[in-house]
């Protein structure tokens, strides 16, 4: 979605916009299979949302004139396994054409 270079200091300055323009970058940094819930937040910070259970993270990302039932704005989903903190899977919702 975009090739602007992640950095956690970018990302923290960024709008949804941008930080839709920086996924390519950061999963190319941090490969979904090695992040755990703690390297998430150290990583993008506090979620900007909330996707069905509180340990997953959900962040805003993208133009607002996407919406699904959680509000505007696509959302980057980290669904986490509950006991380990490991990173099962990520979604983008709504997905991507």
């Amino acid at each position: 979605m975009g090739n602007r270079a992640f950095t956690p200091e970018t990302w923290a300055t960024a709008n949804a916009v941008e930080r839709a323009q920086m996924l390519g970058s950061f999963f190319a940094q941090y490969p979904a299979a090695r992040l755990t819930t703690g390297h998430v937040r150290k990583l993008l910070g506090e979620p900007t949302g909330y996707y069905d259970y509180d340990e997953n993270l959900a962040y805003y990302i993208g133009p607002a004139t996407v919406e699904s039932r959680y509000g505007k704005e696509r959302m980057l989903v980290f669904l986490t396994d509950k006991h380990t903190g490991n990173i099962n899977e990520i979604e983008l919702v709504p997905p991507l054409p």
